[in-house]
């Protein structure tokens, strides 16, 4: 490669409508990390990195962030480099004069650790050398040789520390030593702390040497570089997964979660989300083809799909993303990026297609350089074969290699002439072809010679025939990197009926004879991906000890070696080919055993159990949910009776002390839990709003106090309740409910002394736990009744729980009354149900034993609130809509509604809060049929309404028909949502949940006076919601139980409460409603500077303009001060209007009611601000017109 030369300046569009990312320039004069220290001073606060964080939602990482790790990580490597600094200028003369002191690099890790890695070790001007992990023993000996590597980072996990350990004994060999260095760590390097950040402060970098190497790097293990280049100087953001030792192993189930969790626009492999796809501009796909039938499916339903084509040597070749979206049939063909100065060879025979060659200019200089053209210029010949577009001489595909290298559909690359050289020296080998492009693995397609020819039908004679080869084919696998090696299920054999076709050379035409055997060789993969070991027996009896030896021996003989049962077999190196062997094996004999149906069971559980502990685990739990169903439902109930009673025992006793004023004192303190929800919001804000509350502690948890104020204020601002954080009643507490002082230490007795009442609103919503996950909640509520308990006043505050209706979730008697419930099989089902059960009897208990008021409230199903009616987005009911517009219809139903809006729910438990009663259910008294949310939801999405049945057939034709794996598709919305309502059509819960006076939930409303008015206009229509017989008293009254909830709201909530009644009548019109916050927008009062007074005047304005700026052009030299002055103010109040008509339209004051007089005022200042400028410019200056003149004949 030439001298590194400047190139002519590059033209920067990147980010160009990002408010947080401005571009470092690109003329030459960075290297890439010092790109990384120019965005941490200029774009401090745009991310980098962003990745989930669990139930912190996601974090993100700045470019300051990322900045102090590169440093950290530049101080771990320099202090290793210099323990060797010797040996390394030993070297000098040995290594290339252009390559500095190398490291190398032999790890999995996470995104963000190998980022350090990488840029921290370039920073400090040593080279760094990935070396992909797929590599055999003896290929890596084989580059830390070449590389003239002295360090070798390695990761801990025991397949990279065995893959080193063998590497070394081979280096030793021939005399070269080699340090193993432990990889850095992401906690290693992310050290928050004031006195870290002091410490990188004293930190100094040389300056770095533009013509040396920078980062070397091998094929197949490269673009990952592309991505760090691109972000630094593009601001893209990269999604990532959570930084973790050992790293995240990506499943379906893991990947969507973090796709969704980060935002990214990647593509969803499920069909649920085709609409999400459609709606990106493009999705970009590289690494590997593409099976053309999946693209093809793609791009029919509407998916924009573009290819990204690049290589380690060059880097992208192909434009990004088009402005021109390719034809259905074309999305294969990608455009050559015009700075790259590309020439293509053609090959022999074939007219459209050639090999893509790229020549050395002044905006790229290739970084490897292996071939001239006849003129002497140097280029990079790419042996990939590119094949024309039939129409358009500028597109191209890929059509394969040059050189014949195989890509796997995992990306990774197989260069069949080395290893075909090894088998092709077995005595019993004549030829031999490897295949698997676009495949998961490497097959092999072999002629024997002609005195050891057979039928490959016979199938004892190729078991015979692999067995003879097999020592062979293990000499090659150990040369091979792993994902090349062969398997003896991967050997195919030529069928003397089928001869190869042979060059006038001797050697077989490759792509002719692999055409000819595409039957066999299909037919080999399908039997593969269906094959297992049956020659490990089934258990007689599926025990735990029996089923650990038959996963340990079926894995063990995949394996080909012996593992710890709580060794990660990923991490092992057991590869996708494998993973299947090891799945086959367990569903053949689960099969053979049992009754336990295949096709029910999820395609990657050997993923999602990487361990054969884990694994059997998972077996054991197959078989005991297919023939022990009620045994299960015993062990749940006596989980549930035993972790009841090691939570009720020994309650303290309440110790008042004298003269402290009782709870009911008019001044309240409320301790309020889970304020970050959708109810908790809501709860928040009413407190925050009754002039009796004097306080609000609002415990959550959180990493920092910081961390919380943010998810607190996010939260209330996407209820619109922003203002609520305004407030000085509200303080936020970081807790741990589970410990017995919440973690809060001295805050603790301070809380202790001041409350008066606790409201428990903090629950984990997951169906998917087990009881036992749920037990620090359980803690958490036992330790509020202690804290009820040691307070000094006369009466414990009273607690109030929000429970839920899943405590009766297999209750049998209907209705279910407002009593608590002591069938403990009631609540058996979820985890979920079954927590907030043994919660409710632990107040029960507590109520009963210690003194303690409490009142648990079993709470249905929340709607949107009665003002802008959202939903969160994860809800069910939202899940179902998205699902069934991908569907294409909305099911019916047959049952009743009982929504409440979340607002109005809010209220209720206020005024629930310290109530005699122990139990109350709060759900809608008056339900509305099933029908309404069908026909609204029909309309709004154009879809549709279809009986349950079809629609739920509809929804299993979708999971049978698509490629996707069924069981990602069961955990996807639509899924979800079937589920939800299959069990709602079993169990139909909420139309039995009932009041004390066992009046059951059925649609009923009560219209108060105002109501009766509503049509008139006069007042405001009201719907009194009667929650319990028992609350039907004053309190029930309480004017937070009356809400306006107009038609538009009730759209919005999807739930049509003013309609729900059919005895009252439609009038023609509907009836006008005041005072809600649909009402229209009364018509403002005439003004002289608004409207069309306002366009007229300014009209005037700019004719006078066209005079007055005329007239500069002809003045003489000598001022003219009347004209400064006309045309100064002129010019300053045509601005005025101008920006105040932005105001108006954008900002106006009835929608921004804080922002938007503070932007009118500030105009106005700026105004008298300006014109004093021009006043002082007129008369201490040359004035206006002089200096107008003066531009115009400069």
């Amino acid at each position: 490669m030439s001298k590194f030369t400047i190139p002519p300046l590059i033209p920067t569009p990147q980010a160009a409508n990002c408010p947080t990312f401005r571009p470092p320039p690109v003329d030459g004069t960075r290297t890439v990390p010092e790109f990384f220290e120019f965005n941490a001073e200029h774009n401090p606060e745009h991310p980098l990195f962003i990745y989930p964080d669990g139930e912190n939602g996601t974090k993100t990482i700045c470019y300051p962030e990322a900045w102090r790790m590169i440093k950290r990580t530049a101080k771990i490597v320099h202090g290793y480099h210099k323990l060797t600094e010797d040996r390394y200028v030993a070297q000098e003369g040995i290594r290339p004069k252009d390559q500095p002191p190398t490291v190398g690099i032999l790890a999995v890790s996470d995104n963000v650790s190998f980022f350090s890695m990488l840029v921290g070790t370039m920073r400090l001007g040593i080279v760094p050398f990935s070396i992909s992990p797929r590599n055999s023993p003896v290929a890596v000996a084989h580059l830390i040789s070449k590389t003239h590597v002295i360090q070798l980072f390695v990761s801990p996990d025991p397949a990279m520390q065995r893959l080193a350990a063998e590497s070394l004994k081979l280096l030793e060999k021939d005399g070269i030593h080699v340090d193993i260095l432990p990889m850095i760590q992401y906690h290693q390097v992310s050290d928050a702390s004031e006195l870290a950040m002091q410490e990188d402060l004293n930190m100094q970098f040389d300056k770095l040497e533009l013509d040396n190497t920078a980062v070397m790097l091998h094929s197949s293990d490269g673009m990952g570089l592309v991505n760090i280049t691109w972000s630094c100087t593009s601001g893209i953001i990269m999604g990532s997964y959570k930084p973790s030792s050992p790293p995240t192993l990506a499943t379906p189930e893991n990947y969507l979660e973090a796709v969704i969790a980060t935002k990214s626009s990647a593509w969803f492999n499920n069909p649920v989300n085709i609409p999400a796809m459609k709606s990106l501009r493009a999705i970009v796909f590289s690494g590997a083809p593409l099976n053309k039938e999946i693209g093809d499916a793609l791009v029919k339903m509407g998916v924009v799909l573009v290819p990204f084509y690049a290589t380690t040597e060059i880097g992208c070749f192909s434009m990004t993303i088009p402005a021109k979206v390719p034809h259905v049939d074309e999305w294969e063909y990608f455009q050559i990026t015009s700075n790259l100065n590309v020439e293509m060879l053609p090959q022999e025979g074939s007219d459209d297609i050639s090999e893509a060659t790229i020549i050395d200019s002044p905006y790229y200089n290739p970084n490897v350089l292996n071939a001239a053209t006849s003129d002497g210029r140097r280029v990079y010949r790419t042996s990939d074969l590119l094949q024309q577009h039939p129409r358009d001489p500028t597109r191209w595909r890929v059509f394969g290699r040059a050189d014949d290298q195989l890509m796997l559909s995992t990306g990774e690359k197989t260069n069949p002439g080395p290893l075909e050289a090894i088998l092709a020296q077995d005595p019993h080998i004549a030829s031999v072809l490897m295949f698997g492009r676009g495949r998961f693995q490497n097959g092999v397609l072999i002629d024997p010679r002609k005195e050891f020819n057979f039928n490959p039908k016979d199938e004892q004679k190729l078991i015979e025939f692999r067995n003879k080869i097999w020592p062979t084919v293990e000499r090659l696998n150990q040369f091979a990197p792993a994902h090349s090696r062969l398997f003896k299920e991967m050997i195919i054999v030529a069928d003397p009926s089928k001869p190869f076709e042979y060059t006038p050379k001797g050697t077989p035409r490759r792509h002719v004879v692999i055409k000819a055997y595409d039957p066999e060789i299909e037919a080999l993969y399908k039997a593969v991906t269906d094959s297992s070991q049956t020659g490990i027996p089934a258990p007689e009896k599926w025990t735990e000890s029996a089923t650990l030896v038959f996963v340990r021996s079926a894995v063990e003989k995949v394996m080909k070696r012996s593992l710890r049962d709580n060794d990660d077999i990923f991490q092992e190196g057991c590869d996708s080919l494998q993973a299947t062997w090891i799945k086959n094996t367990i569903l053949h004999a689960l099969r053979e055993s049992t009754n336990i149906s295949p096709h029910g069971l999820p395609n990657n559980f050997v993923y999602s159990n990487p361990t054969i502990a884990s694994l059997t685990i998972f077996v054991i739990k197959l078989f005991l949910q297919d023939v022990g169903e009620r045994n299960e439902l015993g062990e749940k109930a006596q989980s549930m009776v035993k972790m009841l009673a090691k939570y009720v025992s020994g309650f303290p006793a309440h110790k008042p002390t004298p003269g402290v004023a009782d709870a009911a004192s008019p001044d309240e303190v409320v301790l309020l839990t889970g304020s970050t929800g959708r109810l908790g919001c809501h709860i928040l804000a009413q407190l925050v709003a009754r002039s009796s509350v004097k306080k609000v502690y609002a415990l959550n948890r959180g990493a920092s106090m910081e961390d919380l104020k943010e998810r607190q204020l996010a939260a209330l601002k996407t209820w619109g309740l922003g203002h609520v954080m305004e407030s000085e009643k509200v303080t936020l507490v970081v807790a741990d409910l589970a410990k017995s002082d919440f973690g809060i230490r001295n805050g603790y007795a301070e809380i202790r002394e001041s409350i008066t009442s606790v409201i428990h609103n903090a629950w984990r919503v997951d169906f998917n736990l087990a009881l036992s996950s749920f037990e620090p909640l359980i803690a958490g509520v036992r330790n509020l009744v202690n804290l009820s308990l040691s307070c000094s006043r006369p009466t414990p505050p009273p607690i109030l729980f929000t429970s839920s209706v899943s405590v009766v979730m297999s209750q049998t008697s209907s209705p279910v009354p407002e009593t608590p419930i002591d069938d403990v099989t009631s609540a058996i089902g979820t985890g979920y149900g079954e927590s907030k059960w043994v919660a409710e009897n632990v107040l029960f208990r507590a109520a009963k034993e210690a003194g303690v008021r409490t009142n648990v409230v079993r709470i249905g199903q929340l709607c949107g609130d009665s003002v802008s009616g959202g939903w969160n987005e994860k809800e069910w009911v939202p899940v179902l809509l998205r699902g069934s517009q991908v569907l294409g219809a909305f099911p019916q139903r047959r049952e009743a509604v009982s929504w409440i809006p979340v607002d109005i729910a809010a209220s209720a438990l206020l005024d629930m809060l310290g109530s005699n009663e122990p139990v109350l259910h709060l759900v809608h008294p008056h339900s509305v049929d099933w029908s309404v949310i069908s026909d609204t939801a029909s309309q709004l999405l154009g879809v549709p309404s279809i009986p349950y049945t079809e629609w739920a057939a509809k929804l299993q034709e979708v999971a049978k028909t698509s490629a996707v794996d069924r069981d990602i598709l069961k955990k996807e919305s639509c899924s979800l949502s079937a589920r939800f309502l299959h069990q709602r059509s079993e169990r139909r819960r909420d139309g039995h949940v009932v009041h004390e006076s066992g009046c059951e939930c059925v649609p009923h409303f009560e219209r108060g006076e105002a109501a009766e008015q509503g049509g008139c206009g006069k007042s405001p229509t009201t719907i009194t919601i009667f929650l319990a017989s028992k609350m039907a008293s004053t309190a029930l009254l309480r004017s937070s139980l009356t809400k306006s909830i107009t038609p538009n709201v009730a759209r919005r909530s999807l739930v049509p409460f003013a309609r729900s009644n059919a005895k009252f009548a439609y009038v023609p019109g509907g009836p006008i409603l005041r005072g809600g916050v649909n009402d229209p927008t009364t018509f403002p009062p005439p003004s002289k500077t608004h409207g069309s007074y306002h366009w007229a005047f300014e009209r005037l304005l700019s004719a006078g303009l066209v005079p007055l700026t005329a007239a500069a052009f002809v003045t003489s030299g000598s001022t003219a001060p009347l004209l400064d002055g006309l045309l100064g103010v002129s010019l300053v109040m045509h601005s005025h209007i101008g920006f105040d008509a932005i105001l108006v339209d954008y900002l106006h004051p009835r929608k921004f009611p804080v922002l938007g007089p503070i932007f009118k005022w500030t105009l106005r200042a700026v105004t008298v601000g300006v014109l004093a400028g021009v006043y002082q410019f007129n008369t201490q200056d040359v004035g206006l017109t002089e200096l107008i003149r003066r531009v115009w004949t400069a």
